[in-house]
């Protein structure tokens, strides 16, 4: 633990990302979240990140959890932007479902492929199915990486041309389902 807290300390991205797996496994003994903490205070991503999910995980205090979550989120990455979408689409009530849909627009904004299938979903459930549509096929074609995990894996092309199609011809629903 003394040569991953130096590594760590000298900016090793991977180092991070094994602390944060020994913290999600509990392999790591002593007290973690102060560590996380200094490393999160001074505007580490991954530390608040890590953080925000170790407070979840143990369930000590969603509020502090939620903070964190809002301070990674400022950097830009979608992670921390779903795992706030996903608090709040768990919670009760309207107010918390625009909240949950708020961090999903935004996770989108930055071409998360989850957060668009999610919104695709969403958007098709509320039976908005241009919508819908709109967002499978972002989901679709993104990226590389969002047709790996597409459904249409073979040919994301062919299910865009087939739902564009289905789109262009008024069957939204039909076309939604093709996406």
């Amino acid at each position: 633990q003394k040569w991953l807290n130096l590594a760590i300390k000298n900016g090793s991205t991977p180092a991070k990302l094994v602390l944060g797996q020994l913290v999600a496994t509990n392999a790591v003994k002593g007290d973690i979240d102060s560590y996380l903490l200094a490393r999160a205070k001074k505007d580490d991503t991954h530390a608040q990140l890590v953080l925000a999910m170790n407070y979840l995980k143990q369930k000590k205090n969603e509020e502090q959890a939620i903070y964190w979550l809002k301070q990674a989120a400022s950097h830009g990455d979608f992670a921390p932007l779903l795992e706030l979408a996903k608090i709040y689409e768990q919670k009760p009530g309207e107010k918390n479902k625009q909240e949950a849909l708020h961090w999903y627009k935004a996770a989108a904004d930055l071409d998360s492929h989850d957060a668009l299938m999610k919104l695709g979903d969403l958007s098709y459930k509320d039976q908005k199915y241009r919508e819908a549509c709109d967002y499978y096929r972002r989901s679709i074609m993104r990226d590389h990486l969002a047709i790996g995990h597409s459904k249409h894996r073979a040919s994301p092309q062919r299910a865009c041309a087939d739902g564009d199609a289905l789109a262009k011809a008024g069957k939204l629903a039909e076309a939604a389902k093709v996406y």
